[in-house]
């Protein structure tokens, strides 16, 4: 009647894996996708213009990107530098 954890789970062994630096950038990547999506979804009411509403998308995807990319290299130096990676 005692069974272990691992029986209870089909006998297999949980395997940990560390936790990546680029975390945070995966968070903020989705997080500029939702804003994206939600200016996507507005854009027509703010801008009448369609070449308005793909200016506007344009730059907030070139900002986003921009972002993320700074942001993933810096941490990646980061990391290099102390030896992590």
């Amino acid at each position: 009647m005692s069974e272990s954890r691992e029986e209870k789970r089909g006998g297999r062994k949980r395997t940990e894996v560390p936790a990546s630096p680029l975390n945070p950038v995966k968070l903020e990547l989705a997080l500029a996708l939702v804003l994206g999506v939600s200016l996507l979804l507005v854009a027509p009411r703010l801008f009448p213009e369609a070449g308005d509403q793909l200016l506007a998308l344009a730059a907030y995807g070139g900002l986003a990107a921009l972002w993320i990319t700074l942001r993933a290299r810096a941490i990646l130096r980061r990391h290099r530098a102390g030896g992590e990676f």
